[in-house]
């Protein structure tokens, strides 16, 4: 199918951030057209136009923190809209954006409708989480909507709004998600003391918005993310047939990996090293029909995936940095990698002695994370190293009783998140 979302991403950015008079009309009509175009990843066009979205928000910032030292709280004022239509468009483009308009819908059906007549709302939310499970973490998420559907049952409209409350929360497509939402919150802080008339603080509360869309503008775009986009295209081009697509997307990832390898950072440089002969070896059984092209892709994929993730959060915390020490956090990062490995070696290369290896190496950084961080955060470090533990004790079981095994794998990388976005 043709992808009109790039084409209408690019309309609504031209209209919303390079001064071209919008109507409110005009923007709700361009905001839903994308919504409505919404893919389930980010491709090259999505990512360069949020990107350079990001760039725009960037202006248009500064362009306030300037009108405050001139005195100019109007022009502030005047400048903050123009960000918030950037940020909701760069929302808009996320994969997690179609299943947030209908958790959005349900939860507004229950002010005026039964809770019979709001079952039917979550076929479609969990049919958008089927479609995006191998991007976003959605296993929480759809707890929490497994729990709304029994309140629903039951009646209690209350607690089925606060399960689809929380179901929403556990959506995260961590590369935009969270510095999106991070910005947003600084932005309506910025407002809410230019209303008090305190500049100062409206100021400050600006500059932290800048870090956070810096870090968008850097991580969406960057070589390991990608990478780990065209590789996902890969494997979908070739469950379909398509080889020549496969090749395509195949020569990107080559390129993005090879950009990867460059990196300062020796984990990145060595594990984009590695996937770089991975490539090159898929590529030849491409050719010649070899019979573990899929395996080969998914494992390459998966790999890219836990990659471009720890490279996120890492850029996170080179700017957490600029103002305090986040304790803890990179041994964390490390010992996720490690885990996200250790489900790979065991789920999609059947290698359980290399994916011991890799939840050993986990639990030494999972130590190490235990001395470092604060003592609010040990006990949660100390459950996340009995749960690696437990998975240790299970390695090798990849039959009918594996299924169980993959979901405390999932489980587990997801609490790590967790606590690592808390830091």
């Amino acid at each position: 199918m043709y992808n009109l979302k790039p084409k209408l991403l690019a309309v609504a950015l031209l209209g919303a951030g390079l001064g071209t008079l919008v109507l409110p009309a005009q923007a709700a009509a361009i905001q839903e057209q994308v919504k409505v175009t919404s893919a389930t990843h980010l491709g090259a066009d999505e990512a360069a136009a949020i990107s350079s979205a990001a760039a725009q928000v960037l202006r248009h910032v500064a362009e306030a923190r300037a009108a405050l030292h001139r005195k100019d709280g109007e022009s502030a004022r005047t400048q903050l809209g123009k960000v918030d239509r950037l940020l909701e468009i760069i929302g808009a483009a996320l994969p997690t954006a179609t299943v947030k308009d209908r958790i959005w819908v349900a939860k507004r059906h229950l002010e005026y409708e039964d809770s019979e007549q709001v079952l039917p709302d979550l076929i479609p939310i969990y049919s958008s989480l089927d479609e995006i499970q191998d991007l976003v973490p959605v296993q929480q998420a759809r707890e929490h909507i497994d729990k709304a559907k029994q309140r629903l049952q039951k009646g209690d409209k209350q607690a089925a709004d606060e399960e689809l409350r929380a179901g929403d929360a556990a959506l995260v497509y961590t590369e935009v998600d969270l510095p999106l939402q991070r910005t947003r919150n600084r932005i309506e802080a910025a407002r809410t003391a230019l209303d008090k008339g305190d500049s100062q603080a409206a100021d400050t509360a600006l500059q932290q918005a800048e870090d956070s869309v810096v870090y968008l503008s850097v991580s969406v775009d960057a070589p390991m993310a990608r990478a780990r986009e065209s590789l996902w295209q890969a494997t979908r081009d070739f469950t379909a047939g398509a080889v020549d697509s496969v090749r395509r997307d195949l020569a990107e990832a080559d390129r993005y990996l090879h950009h990867a390898a460059q990196s300062m950072d020796e984990t990145t440089r060595n594990t984009a090293n590695h996937l770089v002969e991975e490539l090159q070896a898929v590529k030849e059984r491409l050719e010649t029909g070899g019979s573990t092209v899929a395996d080969s892709l998914s494992r390459l994929w998966e790999e890219s995936a836990a990659l471009a993730e720890r490279a996120e959060s890492y850029v996170d915390t080179g700017w957490q940095r600029l103002t305090y020490q986040p304790l803890g956090k990179d041994d964390l990062v490390e010992a996720r990698l490690h885990v996200h490995f250790a489900r790979i070696d065991q789920f999609t290369s059947h290698d359980s002695r290399q994916a011991g290896s890799e939840l050993e190496s986990a639990l030494g950084y999972l130590d190490e994370a235990e001395r470092h961080v604060a003592k609010t955060h040990r006990d949660e470090v100390k459950r996340l190293r009995g749960e690696v533990q437990q998975l240790m004790a299970r390695v090798g079981d990849v039959g009918k009783s594996g299924i169980p095994v993959a979901q405390d794998y999932d489980r587990t990388i997801e609490q790590m998140s967790g606590l690592i976005r808390t830091l």
